[in-house]
C-alpha cells in the first residue's frame, strides 16, 4: 500500500512542475489498479502578481493524467495538458496543447525496498486540431523520451519515506533542442493522511535553440508541495466502512525556475483518485 501511494504521489508532484506532463516515479502499479489525476495551475510574474498585483506575464495550466497497471511490472499513462498566457499588456501570446503517452516498465526491485524502471513515452502537440484560440507566437513540439529511473522507500515508528530519481534524454521536434532531463523527489509521511513533498527537475539543451544560448535553454525548478488524504470517517460504533478504501487526495504545491526567475512563480493544486 505504502508503494502504491508513492507511485501516484510521485505522479502527482511531478505533474505540478513538469509542465506538459505528469512524470511518475520508479514506482509500477499493480496490475488493475489506476489513477486519474486533474490539476490546475496559475504562474505569474511577479510573484506579487499571485496575490492581486498587476502581473507582467500569467499563464493559466491545466493537466488531466491517468496511469494504469496493465500486468505486473508494467504501467502505461496518458495525460492532456493545455494552457493559456497573457502579456503585461493583455494580449495574448496563444494556447498550447498537447498529449502524451508512456510506459514504464520494472526492471529491477528488492526487499530493502530498492526499485529500478525504464520508461518510454512521447508527446504530441493538439493545437492544430482545436482551432484558432490555440495558434499564437507559442506553440508545443512533439517529442520522444526515455528515462532510467530509481526509488527507495523506508518506514518505522516515526512514519514513512521515499526518494526518487530520473536521468533521461527527450527528443524535440521542430526547431527546438533536444534535452536531458533529471529529477530527484524526496518525501515523507509522518502520519497515514498527509506526506510533504520536494522536487527538482533540471533540464540541459544539447544545442542552442534559434536566437538563443545553450544558457537560455536551461531549467532548475525546485517545487515544493504538501499532499493530504481524505480518509473516510469512521462510524461512531467504531466500524470501517465496508468495501475497499479509494480516498482521494488533495495536493498544493509552488513550483519556481532557480535559473529563470523572470518566469514567476507557479501555483497549483490538484486532486487525485484511485479506480
Amino acid at each position: 500500500m505504502l508503494r502504491i501511494f508513492i507511485a501516484c504521489i510521485l505522479a502527482l508532484g511531478a505533474g505540478l512542475c513538469a509542465g506538459d506532463t505528469a512524470r511518475a516515479g520508479a514506482w509500477t502499479r499493480s496490475e488493475g489498479d489506476g489513477v486519474v489525476i486533474l490539476s490546475l495551475g496559475r504562474q505569474a510574474a511577479p510573484f506579487t502578481a499571485l496575490a492581486g498585483a498587476l502581473p507582467t506575464q500569467d499563464k493559466y495550466v491545466g493537466q488531466i493524467y491517468v496511469e494504469y497497471g496493465v500486468i505486473e511490472a508494467v504501467t502505461v499513462g496518458a495525460s492532456l495538458f493545455a494552457d493559456t498566457e497573457f502579456t503585461h499588456d493583455g494580449t495574448g501570446d496563444g494556447s498550447t496543447a498537447a498529449a502524451s503517452l508512456f510506459v514504464r516498465t520494472r526492471v529491477y526491485s528488492d526487499d530493502d525496498g530498492y526499485v529500478g524502471a525504464v520508461q518510454l513515452g512521447g508527446a504530441f502537440p493538439l493545437e492544430d486540431k482545436l482551432g484558432d484560440d490555440f495558434s499564437g507566437a507559442r506553440h508545443s513540439a512533439p517529442e520522444v523520451r526515455f528515462s532510467v529511473l530509481g526509488g527507495t522507500s523506508w518506514w518505522g515508528d516515526w512514519g514513512s519515506a521515499f526518494a526518487s530519481g530520473a536521468l533521461g534524454y527527450a527528443w524535440v521536434g521542430r526547431d527546438d533542442p533536444s534535452e536531458i532531463r533529471m529529477e530527484l523527489t524526496t518525501g515523507y509521511e509522518p502520519r497515514h493522511c498527509c506526506l510533504a513533498i520536494l522536487s527538482l527537475f533540471y533540464a540541459e539543451p544539447l544545442s542552442a535553440a534559434p536566437g538563443e544560448s545553450r544558457a537560455d535553454g536551461r531549467s532548475l525548478t525546485i517545487a515544493p508541495s504538501f499532499a493530504y488524504r481524505l480518509l473516510p470517517q469512521i462510524a461512531r460504533n467504531g466500524k470501517k466502512p465496508e468495501g475497499p478504501l479509494n480516498p482521494a487526495t488533495i495536493q498544493i504545491g509552488i513550483n519556481y525556475d532557480l535559473l529563470n526567475g523572470g518566469d514567476g512563480i507557479g501555483l497549483q493544486i490538484a486532486i487525485w483518485k484511485k479506480f
